[in-house]
């Protein structure tokens, strides 16, 4: 549950006025919660028990948060629009306002046109993803979670953890963490069963490199890191397998999400700072890539229903997150990594189950849905799924609508929608600049999601059937294997990427 929400940061956005809706208040600051490992609603956030728990018997977390609000709460549409931070960015705005992106909005281009104030959205984050640091040089006001760490008996837990290297220009020196992200410490005095290794192609077999041609070494800003004199070429994908220690208790991101949105949905008008000024009867979830998996992940979690079983979540649109969750709830998580075609293909994204409803899994003899606990605990949301052609080629996203082995059509749950926006790329980008490079896919997505987005607060709140479901099939011939398309995919003029990351 949350326990304490501290404002420290309150501004009005310069008098401006969104519409009929009028100004809007902006504030950051933090929330502190208090998770009862003893509850059966938080039994599967991995390690919980092994957490140090305070005098009341309960586990404790702090993340960062942020709010924007109708100055005057007559004037909402009495929903929340709730964003799942990207690696502790900020998006929404971006994507929904055509805005700038920025994680500290304050221009008017970080509003961009204001079409979610106009329509009169509450509007919050809040932080879940633990090895965020609060800025890297690239960015600042990074959403932060501080999450304690698992001990046995008392004892530090150490395991492997694996670090997955590729480099754009030559270095002798790389993180153990995944981009920018805290890794974890190697343990002490097992240095030596680390080992670095080296391949070609994504599924080459690893060639293993002299454990006397590296060590262990600090990057400046003090992350452990691997120094290998001989330099890390691009082009080359390295390996580096060490024993870690100091698991967080990474799965809490899916408490404090459901604590915090719950908070706002049921309870902020008794704080002080929120009281008559947050009018919000449903709750609808964004999330885009890796939070996009965040939100299929804790749907399968069962963290739709808060402690008091109350339903969370009233809509989610799971944005470009194809069929997979994510490496968020299990000892040495490393949430920021994810399989892709070219680098970290062995990392956990891809999961059974992928589809909302009960399938046979006939590789692990398993029968389980992603939406399996929601539908037992009557707290499945209204859901929309959206992808893009990356995710049907990089994401499994046709298993979130075909059976296991992809050989035939399977139902549509009936609280969901799932849209394809076809010949897509991952995320909208601008015209190209220049003809004689592959340049990004110009078509933008955003308007499509705008008008998705009142389609399902429109199907929670009024009832109104939104568009049905749009898709390839098997069974119309728009779906078709990768053999089938081979021969007759066009042949262009154009440089094909040669760096496993192009």
């Amino acid at each position: 549950m949350l326990t304490d929400l501290k404002v420290t940061s309150h501004s009005v956005l310069g008098g401006k006025d969104f519409g009929t809706t009028g100004s809007y208040e902006q504030l950051h600051g933090s929330a502190r919660f208090e998770i009862d490992p003893s509850r059966e609603q938080n039994a599967r956030v991995v390690d919980l028990n092994l957490a140090p728990r305070n005098a009341a018997g309960r586990v404790e977390c702090r993340a960062d948060i942020w709010i924007l609000r109708p100055s005057n709460p007559d004037r909402a549409n009495g929903a929340l629009m709730y964003q799942v931070v990207n690696r502790g960015r900020k998006g929404l705005l971006a994507m929904y306002n055509l805005a700038e992106g920025s994680n500290r909005p304050e221009t008017d281009a970080h509003f961009g046109d204001g079409f979610l104030m106009k329509h009169g959205y509450s509007i919050a984050a809040c932080a879940w993803q633990a090895d965020v640091p609060p800025s890297t040089p690239e960015d600042e006001h990074l959403m932060t979670l501080d999450v304690p760490l698992a001990t046995q008996d008392g004892k530090t837990i150490v395991g492997p953890i694996g670090c997955e290297i590729i480099v754009d220009a030559p270095c002798d020196l790389h993180p153990l963490g995944s981009r920018f992200h805290a890794p974890y410490d190697p343990a002490k005095g097992l240095e030596n069963e680390a080992h670095l290794s080296i391949r070609e192609m994504p599924y080459d077999a690893h060639q293993p490199l002299d454990n006397s041609t590296w060590t262990f070494d600090r990057m400046e800003d003090g992350r452990p890191a691997v120094r290998y004199p001989q330099g890390f070429i691009p082009g080359k994908i390295y390996n580096f397998i060490y024993t870690g220690c100091n698991p967080k208790v990474m799965g809490l991101g899916f408490a404090t999400t459901r604590d915090f949105v719950s908070y706002m949905k049921y309870e902020a008008d008794e704080h002080d700072d929120l009281k008559d000024l947050l009018k919000i009867d449903r709750a609808l979830a964004f999330g885009s890539s890796q939070s996009g998996r965040f939100l299929r992940h804790l749907l399968y979690e069962g963290f739709n229903q808060d402690e008091k079983d109350r339903q969370v979540f009233d809509g989610v649109i799971a944005n470009v997150a194809g069929g997979g969750m994510g490496s968020f709830n299990h000892r040495f998580a490393q949430p920021s990594r994810h399989a892709s075609a070219h680098f970290d293909v062995y990392y956990p994204t891809e999961q059974f189950p992928f589809n909302d409803l009960p399938q046979a899994d006939p590789i692990t003899d398993r029968t389980d849905g992603l939406l399996a606990r929601c539908d037992e605990t009557e707290t499945t949301p209204k859901i929309f799924y959206t992808n893009t052609s990356t995710e049907y080629w990089n994401r499994s996203a046709s298993l979130t609508h075909t059976n296991v082995t992809g050989t035939q059509d399977s139902a549509i749950h009936p609280s969901v929608r799932i849209y394809h926006f076809a010949g897509t790329q991952h995320g909208p980008a601008d015209l190209p600049q220049n003809a004689d490079e592959l340049s990004e896919n110009p078509v933008n997505f955003r308007l499509g999601h705008r008008a998705l987005l009142v389609a399902l607060n429109k199907w929670i709140a009024e009832g109104d059937d939104p568009p049905e479901s749009r898709h390839g099939t098997i069974s119309d011939g728009t779906l078709v294997a990768l053999e089938q398309i081979k021969e007759s995919w066009p042949r262009m003029p154009l440089a094909l990427p040669s760096h496993p990351r192009d």
